[in-house]
């Protein structure tokens, strides 16, 4: 099974559960790797805020490079 060696969407979503699990309010950051066995690591730099008892905001960034490029063509 192919997979993406940094997936920002899931990086985002798992910041936002592991902040809303938190039992004090403040700013909680993670550092995750990922594509380490398909021979394209990557880091990813997660932050999340929580205020109130809630997760507010939560930040995903990384550094990234293009592999590919594309045209889509309609009609």
């Amino acid at each position: 099974v192919f997979e993406d060696p940094a997936t920002g969407s899931a990086a985002a979503a798992l910041g936002g559960t592991l902040a809303s699990e938190q039992s004090a309010d403040g700013d909680y950051a993670w550092t995750i790797r990922q594509g380490l066995e398909m021979n394209r690591p990557s880091t990813l730099y997660v932050r999340a805020e929580r205020r109130r008892g809630a997760v507010c905001a939560v930040h995903v960034g990384g550094h990234s490079l293009q592999i590919s490029e594309g045209l889509l063509r309609l009609g």
